[in-house]
Formats: structure tokens, sequence, C-alpha cells
């Protein structure tokens, strides 16, 4: 009586395991669509810097609207905080929460960027200017951050260089124009005598 006994158990324990694991596969695919993956968005950094030179847009403004104004980071030694980020573009705010805007993702770093590159060279040449290519910024050093407002240079037409500014790949020419400094971009400049 105990063979036989042992027998049925051990038939209906692999029984059992054998329906078992013919359910899970079938239960697998029927709860498949009712369980929800939740994926935690990554922790924007806490403080960020803006790399010198470049472009910022949209300021004030909740989304990254196509810049009809923009502006021209002029430092790169400001700490930001970066509050959004959108497809390729991220909302930066000074740290007191008094100024925000838009730029590129690709214009931010975690580190202190290495500082602008002043080249001399060219200092007291003229250079001929065409309003309707490239933009020029009027400096403004005194602003914290410092911030150029740009536009095409319609109303110049000739400069004085003072240097070739470089940060990284971007390069402006510092110009001043009846007393007042302007970056202004390489496009926007036809000769230089």
């Amino acid at each position: 009586m105990t063979n036989s006994r042992v027998w049925r158990d051990l038939i209906a324990i692999v029984s059992l395991v054998v329906l078992l694991l013919l359910a899970f596969p079938l239960l697998g695919s029927l709860f498949e669509d009712a369980v929800e993956l939740r994926v935690l968005p990554t922790p924007l950094p806490a403080r960020i810097f803006l790399l010198p030179l470049r472009q910022v847009f949209a300021v004030g403004e909740t989304q990254p609207i196509t810049p009809t104004r923009f502006l021209v980071y002029e430092g790169g030694t400001d700490v930001f905080q970066m509050i959004e980020r959108r497809d390729s573009f991220v909302r930066l705010q000074t740290l007191d929460a008094n100024f925000n805007f838009w730029t590129q993702s690709e214009n931010v770093s975690l580190l202190p960027p290495l500082a602008t590159q002043a080249d001399f060279s060219a200092r007291g040449t003229s250079a001929r200017i065409n309003g309707a290519n490239g933009f020029a910024c009027l400096q403004n050093v005194n602003a914290s951050p410092p911030f150029a407002t740009c536009q095409k240079p319609a109303n110049l037409t000739r400069a004085t260089l003072i240097a070739r500014i470089v940060s990284d790949a971007v390069e402006f020419y510092l110009g001043e124009v009846e007393g007042v400094n302007y970056f202004i971009a390489p496009e926007a400049i036809i000769e230089v005598k």
C-alpha cells in the first residue's frame, strides 16, 4: 500500500508541475498589457554651467518657442539651475530664480567651462558689416549674469575690431561702433582692412 501511495503522490506532483509550467506563460500573456512599466525621470542637476558665447532665447517663457529675439551669454563662471528639459532644449534659471531662459542642451556643462580666448591681432582694423547676414550683440559686461542682446546688424555698416573671441568652436569678433562694443558674428563681416 505504501508503494502505490508514493506513486500516486509522485504522479500528482509531476502533474501539478506540468500544469503550472503550462499555465505561467498563458497567464503572462494575459496580463502582459495590464502590467505598466514605470520609468522614473532622471533628476535634473542642481547646479549647471552655461558655456560662454552660447545663444539663449525664450527669456521668461515656459515653452522653448522659436527665437525671434535672443541673447548671447558673455560669461562662463555663473552657476545656473536646470529647471526643465524638453527634447534638445533645457530651461535654466539664475540661482535667485529671478531670470530664466531656454538654450540648446549642448550649451550646458556640469563642469566649469574653459575661459574664452581673445586674439588681439586684428585690433584697430576696420571691418565692413553686411546687415543682412549674421547678427551683432550689444556687449553688456555690467549685467549679472552678463548677457548680450542680439539682433540683425541692419544699422551697423563698419566696426573697429578689438579682438576675435573664441570659446570651443564658437567664434565672435568684438568690435566698437561709435563708442559701443558689440559681439559680431563672423558671417556678418564682409571685409577686414
